[in-house]
């Protein structure tokens, strides 16, 4: 964190990954809304919402939050939607094994495929509300030991762990490149012709059923 007292801008991208049905898009609108959809329909590509919060230290954060789709037909438009990205929350369902599985596969793809060492990734191991946990904290928290990784039990339902996900990652992010993103922010708000990311697909397709 900056030494200075002076309040920081800052805005950056992050981006959701893991398998259809672990209720991503369900933990976006949460943060976001404040909504809670028990059929919240699948998304198709991916699409981008913003928010702005302010951190402890009072610095203002505008986060473009990009929700991807888990299909595995639009697994190959991954890295359009995680390239420059500032942090990737994996996500995956804590009663579902196959989901864990999944969660780790991302992570390889990103530590192959992204140069950035300073990307800061996040475990968000949701439906935590659930009763029939198959994956245990104890082995999220040993695999997000060892790829040092933030990790977070969450349920967008009973809206528990979602903002504290989002902030920890915001502030982890400040964290390892303050200046470089309050710039960028500096930069962005003088050409706004400059857009961050690609425009958002339509979010319908089937209607996926889940306790997020």
């Amino acid at each position: 964190m900056e030494g200075s007292g002076e309040q920081k801008n800052y805005e950056f991208k992050i981006v959701l990954l893991g398998d259809r049905g672990v209720g991503k898009t369900c933990l976006v609108l949460r943060f976001i809304e404040g909504l809670y959809n028990a059929r919240q329909q699948s998304t198709i590509g991916a699409f981008f919402l913003t928010k702005k919060i302010v951190t402890a230290r009072g610095d203002t954060c505008k986060i473009q939050i990009w929700d991807t789709a888990g299909q595995e037909r639009f697994r190959a438009m991954a890295p359009m939607y995680y390239r420059n990205a500032a942090a990737a929350i994996v996500c995956f369902d804590v009663t579902d094994e196959s989901t864990f599985n999944t969660m780790k596969d991302w992570v390889e793809e990103l530590k192959t495929n992204v140069v950035d060492k300073n990307l800061v990734i996040a475990i968000a191991c949701n439906k935590a509300d659930l009763e029939t946990r198959q994956v245990s904290r104890a082995r999220a928290e040993s695999f997000a030991r060892s790829i040092d990784a933030i990790i977070l039990d969450t349920s967008a339902k009973e809206n528990f762990g979602v903002t504290e996900l989002f902030v920890a990652v915001s502030e982890q992010v400040i964290q390892l490149r303050g200046p470089e993103l309050a710039a960028a922010s500096t930069n962005n708000r003088n050409a706004r012709g400059i857009n961050l990311g690609h425009r958002p697909a339509p979010r319908s397709d089937t209607t996926n059923s889940c306790s997020c």
